[in-house]
């Protein structure tokens, strides 16, 4: 059985989701960090990761660097995930798993529809029905908290930008994300002067526990953006955008089971609902598949 292009962004989405979705384990195994503290070193130890394993884009540094216009794209690509990053583990820390994933879960709608929008990508009527069962889901989400909670908000909006962004970019997938973790250099240096001169530098005063904790999320976070950033460029973003929902359910489970956050019966139905639309959106790119072979 051949192994097409498809197929390797299939895997390589669900390889990053599943990393994604099991974050809150991940993130409270190195006991309490601020939000802060965690994206310093989650960025630096990146950083470190990703030279250590691309010594040989290097050489084509140069190129990129005269080129402004990727050069600033990427920027804000890197601003993204510094963002998403923060209001996340924020989340987590806080016992507000439940809440943030509710951005998530809005995330593949506007990942989805962005992608009719920028890249003229298109939706059989079933799957416009299963966005409709999607967006009622993430509608009874919402009604729990009375209002749309800002942090799901702003989490939907930002990590739907960053696929639309990052597609646009025609760039290696690892030396995007070097170039991404270089841009950042300068914000983390500041953070960490800031820190000095306010006399509440704790950054290096955490357990060896936590130290190493921190080593393991910097391999974590460049397996999954690796893993992203090669599935962007093999599949559609429409399909990227509901290959998404296994990460937030991920991340719903974890609230639940891991950090024993409590659930209701209107929450519940609304579990159901997105999950309806996932299987009726994977049903009929299945049957289209099977179509296209036959």
């Amino acid at each position: 059985m051949r192994i097409t292009e498809f197929d390797k962004g299939l895997l390589l989405a669900l390889c990053a989701y599943t990393f994604w979705g099991l974050g809150p384990i991940f993130y409270t195994l190195g006991g309490q960090t601020t939000a802060t503290d965690l994206v310093f070193f989650r960025s630096l130890w990146l950083l470190f990761f990703l030279s250590l394993f691309s010594l040989n884009f290097f050489k084509q540094l140069k190129k990129v660097l005269d080129k402004p216009t990727i050069i600033l794209m990427l920027f804000c690509t890197a601003i993204l995930l510094v963002i998403d990053w923060t209001v996340f583990i924020w989340a987590v820390n806080h016992q507000r798993t439940l809440e943030v994933s509710l951005g998530y879960f809005m995330m593949p709608l506007m990942t989805s529809l962005l992608g009719v929008v920028f890249y003229k990508e298109t939706l059989s009527r079933y799957q416009w029905v299963a966005i409709f069962f999607a967006l009622v889901g993430v509608t009874i989400q919402a009604s729990v908290f009375g209002y749309l909670p800002m942090f799901a908000l702003i989490t939907a909006v930002v990590s739907s930008l960053y696929p639309i962004l990052r597609k646009a970019i025609k760039i290696n997938v690892r030396l995007g994300l070097l170039i991404e973790s270089i841009l950042l250099l300068p914000m983390l240096l500041m953070y960490a002067g800031w820190q000095l001169y306010s006399g509440h530098w704790q950054t290096f005063n955490y357990s060896f526990t936590t130290q190493m904790s921190f080593i393991i999320l910097g391999i974590l976070t460049a397996i999954p953006l690796i893993c992203f950033t090669g599935a962007i460029v093999k599949i559609p973003v429409t399909v990227l955008g509901f290959l998404q929902y296994l990460s937030p359910s991920l991340m719903f489970c974890c609230g639940l089971f891991w950090q024993h956050e409590a659930i209701t019966w209107d929450k519940a139905i609304a579990f159901a609902f997105i999950w309806l639309a996932l299987i009726l959106f994977s049903s009929e790119l299945k049957l289209n598949r099977q179509g296209n072979l036959a």
